[in-house]
């Protein structure tokens, strides 16, 4: 959403080690292990299937809609309200594209692709008097493309994974950055109740830690039962009753983000506004063939990280500036299309 803000000082929006963990999580994940291959075919398929079953994101064509009721959020300037308002409707559709152009045994290439299209009115908004002016109808975009590289080989005796990313961002007034990051991982455990990977990852402009690691854990109670975690970025039971059909339930942490143009001689002509929600979730999802899937998920959402930056991410001098909203319910549709299953 479009924050109003302080029409005095902006101050440097120090964000804590909790927050960097959570935003770079959500960032990064889809990119890592994603299409890992190995010269095991075996191997090779079970990556790419968990992968295409577990996120949807990912696959080769996803689309996604969700929408929130009414609920109330607030703005703080070094921990006080500065303003309040209710969000009395909001509805994000997202769009992924990840399309092979190359593929060898040790070498993948794929073009990718994402849109974020925010809608979102406004009432109820109390603000100082020198906040900016507020429009009650938002409408927002966000758009990214570009490559991902993978290499893959065994590392002391592990399989091993090499992903290396570059894309270029922007909006409807134009591009703005350029995203690199790299990721390496290896597969420690493999077996047919337990996977378990670990790794790190590299991430340019991101925040204030370059490097972060990775953790995957699979494990499989019955045929019907098992646990999946991918920390911090989600945790689910799920339950398989048939070979189409899964249900999950758990919690995961979403993002939302955009450019914007405040209209503020204080602020840059375009500022980076982003929020990490953490989801408590149930998910059921329906395979109708072995390529295309479709999925119903709703549980409540909150705000967990919010702040606005500049285009390179780095801290707007003057204030500090958080975004906050209470627990509200949530709702999304969706399906999917993987070229690989």
């Amino acid at each position: 959403m479009k924050i109003p803000v302080n029409h005095c000082n902006f101050a440097a929006m120090k964000i804590n080690t909790k927050e960097i963990l959570i935003t770079a999580w959500v960032l990064v994940f889809s990119d890592m292990f994603v299409y890992a291959q190995h010269q095991n075919d075996s191997i090779r398929q079970e990556v790419k299937g968990y992968v295409a079953r577990n996120f949807s994101e990912i696959r080769t064509f996803n689309l996604a809609w969700m929408t929130q009721p009414s609920h109330s959020y607030s703005i703080k300037n070094h921990g006080n309200n500065i303003t309040k308002g209710t969000l009395c409707s909001y509805s994000n559709i997202k769009l992924d594209v990840n399309v092979p152009i190359m593929r060898t045994k040790s070498l993948m290439v794929y073009a990718m692709g994402e849109a974020y299209f925010d809608n979102y009115h406004i009432g109820n908004v109390k603000s100082e008097p020198t906040m900016l002016s507020q429009q009650e109808n938002e409408n927002k975009q966000y758009y990214s493309g570009g490559l991902n590289v993978i290499y893959n080989n065994i590392f002391w005796e592990k399989p091993f994974i090499l992903n290396s990313n570059i894309s270029l961002d922007g909006y409807n007034h134009g591009l703005q950055q350029v995203l690199l990051s790299v990721t390496a991982l290896s597969i420690l455990h493999r077996s047919n109740t337990t996977n378990i990977s670990a790794g790190l990852t590299f991430m340019w402009p991101f925040y204030k830690i370059p490097v972060l690691p990775i953790i995957t854990y699979w494990h499989s109670f019955s045929p019907r039962w098992s646990i999946d975690v991918t920390m911090p970025k989600q945790f689910y039971f799920r339950y398989q009753p048939t070979s189409n059909n899964r249900l999950s339930l758990g919690t995961s942490l979403d993002m939302d983000q955009y450019y914007f143009c405040p209209d503020n001689k204080n602020l840059p002509f375009t500022c980076y506004y982003l929020s990490v929600s953490l989801n408590t979730e149930f998910i059921y999802e329906y395979l109708a063939s072995q390529n295309l899937y479709f999925y119903i998920k709703g549980g409540l959402a909150k705000s967990v990280s919010g702040g606005i930056y500049k285009t390179n991410r780095k801290d707007i001098e003057g204030q500090h500036l958080k975004f906050t909203d209470s627990w509200k319910p949530f709702f999304s549709l969706g399906f999917s299309y993987n070229l690989f299953h």
